[in-house]
């Protein structure tokens, strides 16, 4: 994958442009942020990106004279710049340190894209590594994104055979962490591994049936070494031009990794699609709703796994149908305007720890509301709350709240305890630690930024009240939560 490094000392300009492309379409990963020159410089030295996206104005050093040490520092670096104003001098300037493009902002999409297809032409036409050629090269084949003509090209440059009697493409996903280490397993296969924008891996097997046999074999050996891993194994095509199909098929197998969690590698051929039937799933849900709210809050935990065991249990189970009673889990807790976050979760969820933890999230919200206010918040604290969660990561206390609410503090802090059965203090860490964990779970930010974007300015702090109110470290919730391909 081509690395990429956005600079722009606008975070929602950054988020935009790293929302706004499909950057593994083209073969591209976002390797970093930066939000100003000097940044970005350090981060380019560390790990030097292959594409370079900058703004040109912004504080301190500017966006060209970063584009100059950069091409001391590594002159092969593409680079692209950003500008909200069209200033002749800048593009000149631009052009002679060599850049391949100049946007004006707002950046519009399809020029974005067109350059960004433009950049990546230009980095696979110059010498490059013969191992990221060749990576780029399985990705694009396995994706059906290369035409037969440059794939015998490539082929032949490469020494890929494409005369096979047979291939098969696999899907591989590390657990949280161990990455590298999965990688380095995969590398004993042979040549045909890429990374995937994600951190998952793509094996590409070819030879005769025996062959592709010994291959698979092998693959399952390395996953099941990975405590966590987890490879889905698509159906053998018997045309290089076909390999796509296989991608798709192990691509759909992966789904069942919900529905069979004792599985180091699923496999087309080994029947773990082989359901029949609709399950009752309705009554699993009636139960499960029924029974978390009646019961103390700490065994709530307890009825979500038990649900989720007795449901993986029914031979029929399809993961989509899993999927849709958590769904009706969570709707029932709340309804889908309340945790309409939460479903949105939901359809991104691949392992059973995952899915109950968002069900679990959704009952025990329920929980909190029937038991913990009997009456209706009254507009004030109903306001505090309100700004509360859409400002959970600014800098928020009992003093600028009620400045914010012309009260008094005192005063504020007490009906907010007498309404809710909150104190303010521990109800804002516990709101700021489910954001928490869910970045933990949806993202690759180090532990630290986390506790940043939810409003822990302190990473010390950040880490004790997250161990205080999960029992873990924040690295340990996210191997235990995301990496596990066993059910909890």
């Amino acid at each position: 994958m081509y690395k990429v490094l956005l600079v722009d000392d606008e975070p929602l300009i950054l988020d935009g442009m790293t929302r706004i492309i499909d950057w593994g379409h083209y073969l591209c990963a976002i390797a970093g942020r930066a939000g100003s020159a000097e940044e970005a410089l350090a981060l380019c030295a560390a790990d030097p990106p292959d594409l370079v996206v900058t703004d040109v104005k912004m504080p301190g050093q500017d966006g060209l004279w970063l584009i100059e040490q950069i091409r001391r520092q590594t002159p092969e670096t593409r680079c692209v710049v950003l500008s909200g104003h069209e200033d002749f001098a800048f593009v000149k300037r631009g052009i002679q340190l060599g850049i391949d493009n100049y946007l004006l902002k707002p950046v519009n999409r399809l020029e974005l894209e067109q350059t960004l297809e433009m950049v990546v032409s230009r980095i696979e036409s110059a010498p490059v590594p013969t191992a990221l050629l060749r990576e780029n090269v399985l990705l694009r084949w396995a994706q059906g994104r290369i035409g037969e003509e440059e794939l015998r090209e490539r082929g032949r440059l490469l020494g890929l055979d494409l005369k096979a009697p047979m291939y098969r493409a696999a899907l591989v996903c590390p657990p949280e962490g161990d990455e590298e280490k999965l990688r380095a397993r995969l590398d004993t296969l042979g040549p045909g591994v890429a990374a995937e924008p994600g951190g998952r891996f793509l094996v590409v097997f070819g030879g005769t049936v025996s062959a592709v046999d010994d291959q698979v074999g092998a693959l399952t050996a390395v996953v099941e070494a990975v405590p966590g891993a987890c490879g889905a194994l698509g159906a053998p095509v018997t045309s290089a031009l076909d390999l796509a199909e296989s991608l798709a098929d192990a691509e759909d197998l992966l789904r069942y990794r919900l529905v069979a969690p004792g599985a180091a590698v699923l496999d087309a051929q080994a029947g773990h699609r082989a359901r029949t039937g609709v399950p009752p799933v309705a009554e699993f849900d009636r139960r499960l709703v029924e029974t978390a709210l009646v019961t103390p809050r700490e065994t709530v935990a307890d009825a979500v796994r038990q649900w989720l065991a007795d449901l993986v249990a029914l031979p029929q189970i399809l993961p989509e149908q899993l999927q849709k009673a958590a769904v009706q889990a969570v709707l029932a807790a709340g309804g889908p305007e309340d945790n309409a976050p939460l479903l949105e979760r939901l359809y991104r969820c691949r392992t059973l720890a995952a899915l109950g933890d968002v069900v679990e999230t959704a009952l025990q919200h329920e929980w909190d509301r029937r038991h913990r206010t009997s009456t209706p918040l009254s507009p004030l604290v109903q306001g505090v709350i309100d700004w509360i969660h859409s400002h959970s990561e600014e800098e928020l206390s009992l003093k600028t709240l009620s400045q914010r609410f012309r009260l008094n503090p005192t005063y504020l802090g007490q009906k907010f305890h007498q309404e809710t059965g909150f104190h303010f203090s521990p109800y804002l860490a516990e709101l700021r630690i489910k954001k928490a964990r869910y970045l933990l779970e949806t993202t690759h930010l180090k532990a630290g930024e986390v506790g940043l974007r939810v409003g822990f300015s302190d990473p010390g702090y950040f880490f004790r009240i997250f161990r205080d109110l999960t029992g873990q470290s924040p690295t340990e919730y996210r191997k235990t939560r995301m990496g596990s391909g066993t059910m909890w």
